[in-house]
């Protein structure tokens, strides 16, 4: 009767940076650094969609702020809300409406345009 204990042997593949030692840890830091860095584009060179995105990511950053301000400079009573914002981005306007959307008023918007 054979009593060893069975031996499992498992094929290890390394990766070219672990097989050369390539992995090192400064290296990586650089790899992540150079990853967090984004460019970002000039208005012009933006599609028209990329625009109005970057028009609204502008106006959410400026709604959290307010939103921290009230909190800090405001009663809660006081009921602080802010409406709307207006921007001029390169001699393009945009007024961006903030609060929850009125669904019905979508749909019966979309009816009447059918």
């Amino acid at each position: 009767m054979n009593l060893k204990p069975k031996t499992i042997k498992k094929k290890i593949r390394y990766s070219g940076p672990h097989l050369f030692g390539l992995h090192l840890e400064i290296l990586q830091q650089s790899r992540d650094a150079c990853r967090r860095v984004t460019v970002l584009k000039p208005f012009d060179n933006l599609t028209p969609t990329g625009q109005n995105n970057r028009a609204k990511q502008i106006t959410k950053s400026v709604c959290n702020i307010f939103n921290q301000i009230a909190i800090e400079k405001c009663h809660p009573e006081d009921n602080s809300k802010l409406k709307s914002i207006e921007l001029d981005i390169k001699n393009k306007s945009y007024q961006i409406s903030i609060g929850k959307e009125n669904i019905e008023e979508i749909i019966h918007k979309a009816r009447a345009t059918v």
